[in-house]
């Protein structure tokens, strides 16, 4: 159970099951409003490279916040000696 609750809080998680649902919208929803299956394959393959840039982005801010905040103990940790 607490591994199902760590997945959902994981905001990178949040973030990929927003775009399969995009995903899924689009198949249910393109043949509705007549879009062509070339069209929904295009409209997916958009939806997944926007979220995969914006996961990997997250993950990079997040390696250089951390980068920093070793910078800043050793930088202390210097300063202390």
């Amino acid at each position: 159970m607490n591994a199902i609750v760590n997945f959902i809080k994981n905001p990178s998680s949040i973030m990929a099951i927003a775009g399969l649902l995009l995903i899924i919208l689009v198949l249910v929803l393109g043949p509705i409003f007549g879009i062509s299956f070339v069209v929904q394959i295009a409209i997916m393959i958009f939806i997944f490279m926007v979220v995969t840039i914006l996961i990997l982005y997250k993950k990079m801010k997040d390696a250089q916040k951390a980068n920093q905040i070793e910078e800043s103990i050793g930088s202390q940790a210097d300063d202390q000696m």
